[in-house]
C-alpha cells in the first residue's frame, strides 16, 4: 500500500472539512480529538496527514501532556476518569 504525506493545510481540505485543514494542520495549541470509542486524545498539533492508495487517512499528531485539561469540571472528571486517561 502506498502512502502520500500531506503537510499543506490547503491540500488537506480535499480530504477533511476546510476548518480542520486550514486551522489545525501545522498550528500549535491544545485540543482534543474525539475517537469513535468515545475517548479523547489530547494533542498539541496535527503535523501532517497520510493518505493510502486505498483511501485510508491517518493523522500524524504531537500528543499533549497527560492529566486533566485546564478548565475541566472536576465533578465530570471524577465520573469519567477513563476518558481522561486516568487509571486508578
Amino acid at each position: 500500500m502506498d502512502w502520500t504525506r500531506i503537510t499543506d493545510p490547503y491540500e488537506a481540505i480535499n480530504f477533511f472539512p476546510a476548518w480542520i485543514g486550514t486551522r489545525m494542520i501545522g498550528l500549535r495549541g491544545t485540543f482534543g480529538l474525539l475517537l469513535a470509542s468515545g475517548d479523547v486524545i489530547r494533542v498539541t498539533s496535527i503535523i501532517a496527514m497520510h493518505q493510502s492508495s486505498s483511501g485510508i487517512v491517518l493523522l500524524d499528531v504531537l500528543l499533549d501532556q497527560s492529566g486533566l485539561p485546564e478548565g475541566v469540571d472536576t465533578a465530570w472528571a471524577a465520573l469519567h476518569p477513563a476518558r481522561l486517561g486516568i487509571v486508578r
